[in-house]
Formats: structure tokens, C-alpha cells, sequence
């Protein structure tokens, strides 16, 4: 922490109150959409939360406990104070459309946790083998920003676009690779074997999912 620019007097502060040894935390990555992404950087060493100076891991634990942080942090050789709102953790999915032999849904925290940039509402969860998803290369990871020209910027505008589509005809959809590389992908419309369906979530189901 010193070679990253912890000041003498901090350091000795750490170390004068700890019971134990204590260790300071980087910040690895900002999980994409949460406004912590606007404030908070990567590679920014955690020093206090709401004056409380981070030695273990129990020390975040005032997030869940509080609407805004105040967290100080070393970056570039210098202390910064900022605020930082917190945001109440979710469950994101609750539809889920079955296209073409794939599953698609709102990105869900892990996906989120995981990427840098998202470029879509829509990400590709799964797709069944040997089904014309998988023929014509869509993969799980994928995000969908256009089905047949028309705009999908989340999975409500997906599912009406897929809809439109005509079974026996081609559909484009353009996609952007988890590693943020675009493509156009061609894919088959099969409805027999493939039919599109939406899945939503119904805590009065006994799956706890229903089809509509």
C-alpha cells in the first residue's frame, strides 16, 4: 500500500488500531449498471467506509446497512472522499424467452459482476445442441442488440420482435461477443421443432415459473 502511495500517518493509523494484521482491499472490478460504476474505480485501494478505516472483510458490511457510503480511497497517490450509493440486491430474471432453440433474458448480477460494458438488455443464457441457434452461431454469453434491423434494448422489445418473425423464414439478429466483438448471425425459423415461448415468473406456480 505504501508503493501505491498510503501515507506514512495512515499507515501507522492501521496498524495502531488493529487487534490483528490487517490488510487493505483493491477494488478488482465494478459490477456494470450499479452506480457504483460512476464513482468508484478499478484498482482504487478501499482505506475507510463512513470513517470507519477497512481492515477485514466484516468492515463492508455497512452496505448493507446504509442508502449512501461515504468511502475514502487511494488512488493515484492521493486520498479521495466520495459517495456512493448503495442498491438493494434482486432478483433480475423474471421472463424468459425460448427462441430458436435459446434461452434469453435480462442480464442477472452474476453476468453483471462480470462484465465491463453491457451492451444490450438481452443476453443469450443458453443454447440447445443442435438446434439452428447453435447451427448458425449464436452462443451462450452473447447480447442481442438487433433482431431483423429492429432495435432489442431490452427483452420485452426482443420477445416482440422474435414474435414478428415467419416460421420457414431468416432472421438476423445482431449480436456483440462477450469479449464486445459484433457479428451478424443468420438463423433459420423452425417453429415445428422450435417453437418461441415466454417464460414468466409466478410465485403462485408451483415451479414457480408459467408459460404465456
Amino acid at each position: 500500500a505504501r508503493q501505491a502511495g498510503l501515507s506514512n500517518e495512515r499507515s501507522n493509523e492501521l496498524q495502531s488500531t488493529a487487534s490483528t494484521r490487517s490488510q487493505l482491499y483493491q477494488i478488482k472490478r465494478i459490477e456494470a449498471l450499479s452506480k457504483a460504476k460512476d464513482v468508484l474505480q478499478e484498482l482504487d485501494i478501499v482505506v475507510s467506509i463512513n470513517g470507519k478505516l477497512v481492515r477485514t472483510l466484516e468492515d463492508f458490511d455497512a452496505q448493507f446497512t446504509n442508502p449512501t457510503l461515504e468511502i475514502v480511497v487511494l488512488r493515484d497517490s492521493q486520498e479521495h472522499t466520495l459517495q456512493v450509493e448503495t442498491t438493494e440486491s434482486k432478483q433480475e430474471v423474471g421472463k424468459v424467452v425460448c427462441w430458436a432453440g435459446a434461452l434469453f433474458h435480462a442480464p442477472h448480477k452474476t453476468v453483471l459482476q462480470q462484465s465491463t460494458t453491457v451492451p444490450s438488455g438481452v443476453y443469450c443464457a443458453d443454447v440447445v445442441f443442435s438446434s439452428y441457434s447453435y447451427e448458425n452461431g449464436m452462443v451462450e454469453g452473447h447480447w442481442v442488440t438487433h433482431v431483423n434491423d429492429v432495435a432489442t434494448p431490452d427483452i420485452d422489445s426482443f420477445e416482440r420482435a422474435v414474435n414478428a418473425c415467419q416460421d420457414n423464414g431468416y432472421v438476423r439478429v445482431k449480436v456483440i461477443s462477450s469479449k464486445s466483438k459484433p457479428n451478424v448471425l443468420t438463423i433459420k425459423m423452425c417453429y415445428h421443432y422450435w417453437p418461441t415461448r415466454t417464460l414468466v415468473k409466478d410465485q403462485e406456480s408451483a415451479e414457480g415459473w408459467r408459460y404465456i
